[in-house]
């Protein structure tokens, strides 16, 4: 049963609009760094998109409605982090929360103050300054990885991979 968690997920994240993942950034290998919540946030969003669109079916407007803006704050919790596959995962969860919004347009489930609070809501995801922080972050990245030596690089590949002889393959380069 998920109603206790979706609840505490709602009340916590009404509490705390600026509330941001837990990710530990590894500012020395960024590229280590774990994005586990992704799945997370991506698996409650279709979630809710199933519970907004089978309340929305049975005239529960109020309901499908307050699980669509979930859906919203969720996309929209991603939005600092600077890599692609955040704002590629937040691109994804808006997708997957726009499907029961749709159904509830084409029934004509919402009233004139439940749209223009959704048009508020979908104005202000403002998915290109999304983009933009996730290219500036993949940049620096991409900058530390050019600063590491042959020697470093050969390390790095070797962590990934556990495997020596991948190390050694590499020196050919």
């Amino acid at each position: 049963h998920v109603e206790p968690d979706l609840a505490e997920i709602r009340r916590e994240a009404s509490r705390r609009p600026l509330a941001r993942w837990p990710v530990h950034y590894d500012l020395e290998q960024p590229w280590i760094t774990l994005l586990p919540h992704l799945s997370s946030a991506k698996g409650i969003t279709m979630l809710l998109q199933v519970r907004a669109a089978a309340q929305l079916a049975a005239n529960q407007t109020g309901e499908g409605l307050a699980d669509i803006e979930l859906g919203f704050r969720l996309a929209d919790s991603l939005s600092g982090e600077p890599f692609v596959i955040s704002q590629l995962v937040r691109m994804a969860c808006y997708d997957i929360i726009l499907q029961p919004l749709k159904e509830g347009l084409a029934r004509q489930q919402f009233s004139e103050a439940q749209l223009t609070s959704l048009q508020q809501q979908l104005s202000a995801a403002d998915l290109l300054a999304g983009f933009q922080r996730s290219m500036r972050g993949e940049r620096a990245i991409s900058g530390l990885w050019a600063k590491l030596t042959r020697e470093n690089l050969a390390e790095v590949i070797q962590a990934f991979s556990g495997s020596q002889g991948f190390t050694e393959r590499l020196s050919y380069f």
